[in-house]
């Protein structure tokens, strides 16, 4: 069974643990200030394993994000939709994810809180043009559905696969 190591970044309270917990149940373990946690999924008829890594935001853990990014098949910068400065953050976690590695893996930024459109600060034509601009992609979520995650992730590895292929 193939697997993936997932990193998943953002600022503080943007949903990166409810993530987790939403995907892959309660079965989360703690390590060093993150959350990990394994999910198989089926790309088609195929079956994969994903290990997602809940990094951190605070800055004291900046060294400690910097070792886990490594071997990461993909790193999802995650940013809350009802909150626009988590937006606006976008492009440092891209240069922290660039200058850590010293080159800039696949990358997936991924928005919160879709179900709360009455809500959201940043319009999806805003997020189309800052994907644009960094050649990433995007996905819009709410991080307590876990249909809409599950698909999300069998979607991003679709493409992933098919880069690295």
């Amino acid at each position: 069974m193939e697997q993936f190591k997932i990193s998943i970044i953002g600022n503080p309270g943007v949903g990166k643990t409810q993530i987790l917990k939403t995907l892959c149940g309660k079965t989360i373990s703690e390590e060093y200030g993150q959350n990990i946690a394994s999910k198989e999924l089926y790309l088609g008829k195929k079956k994969v394993q994903v290990t997602l890594w809940d990094l951190p935001a605070q800055q004291r853990f900046e060294s400690v994000r910097k070792v886990y990014y490594k071997g990461s098949s993909t790193i999802i910068i995650v940013f809350d939709l009802t909150r626009r400065t988590t937006f606006t953050d976008l492009w440092k976690w891209v240069k922290e994810v660039a200058d850590s590695l010293k080159y800039i893996p696949y990358i997936v930024f991924l928005g919160t809180k879709k179900n709360m459109v009455d809500f959201h600060e940043i319009s999806e034509e805003e997020i189309q043009a800052i994907s644009k601009k960094f050649d990433i992609d995007y996905f819009l979520v709410s991080a307590n559905n876990a249909d809409e995650l599950e698909k999300m992730f069998i979607s991003h590895l679709t493409r992933y696969l098919s880069t690295v292929l």
